[in-house]
């Protein structure tokens, strides 16, 4: 993901990003946010819902694994669980529905070979090393 959009969530949520700044010995989440671009809104919308709900939630690594977004906090101690674990669920159904470069939701398939992607027609194109 860009810089920019990294900080903005960052800065939006300082609460919920607050382990980036920590050591690898200690969160994953120092190595950033392991996705392109196209998923940002997915991410930001989850950010705030989370927030919204249990501010005292930390995500502990934001990244892409088999063509769609994993999205892993720390424990949830309040009352909210199911349905900050829910919210995250839909978030990453949505994903393979969404492109990863661009964000589209047109056209979009997840291919079954080598690095598995999520991405539309357009950007499957342009991509390459991809199957």
């Amino acid at each position: 993901m860009r810089k920019d959009l990294e900080e903005k969530l960052i800065n939006d949520f300082p609460g919920l990003y607050t382990q980036v700044t920590w050591s690898k010995e200690k969160t994953c989440m120092c190595w950033g946010f392991d996705i392109d671009d196209g998923w940002f809104n997915i991410v930001y919308d989850l950010s705030k819902k989370i927030t919204e709900i249990a501010p005292e939630v930390q995500a502990l690594q934001v990244k892409e694994k088999y063509g769609g977004l994993r999205f892993y906090i720390g424990e949830v101690l309040n009352e909210h669980a199911d349905i900050i674990y829910k919210l995250i669920y839909d978030a990453e159904e949505k994903s393979f529905k969404t492109c990863e470069l661009c964000g589209t939701i047109e056209n979009v398939t997840t291919n079954e070979q080598n690095w598995i992607k999520t991405l539309c027609d357009n950007c499957r194109k342009g991509e390459t090393n991809i199957g």
